[in-house]
């Protein structure tokens, strides 16, 4: 997120993002990954914020390496 931001002219100082991980049962007899991502960023708004995290996750090698085999939500706080 750091590097979109300084990319877009917009650069982060102090910003956190924190992850919580569960695996569920998906009804196979297996678990499915979920993630939530929270992203904080002194001096922008949550819309701003928001739409960083939506574009990094676009773009981040790990969000790529997930899609579609993990569910992902993005929040910002």
């Amino acid at each position: 997120m750091i590097g979109l931001a300084t990319k877009l002219g917009t650069p982060l100082v102090d910003s956190t993002v924190r992850a919580r991980t569960c695996i569920l049962a998906d009804g196979e007899g297996g678990g499915r990954l979920t993630v939530e991502l929270y992203a904080s960023a002194p001096g922008f708004v949550a819309d701003q914020v928001r739409d960083l995290m939506e574009r990094a996750h676009q773009i981040c090698a790990y969000s790529r390496a997930l899609r579609g085999d993990a569910v992902v939500t993005l929040m910002v706080g």
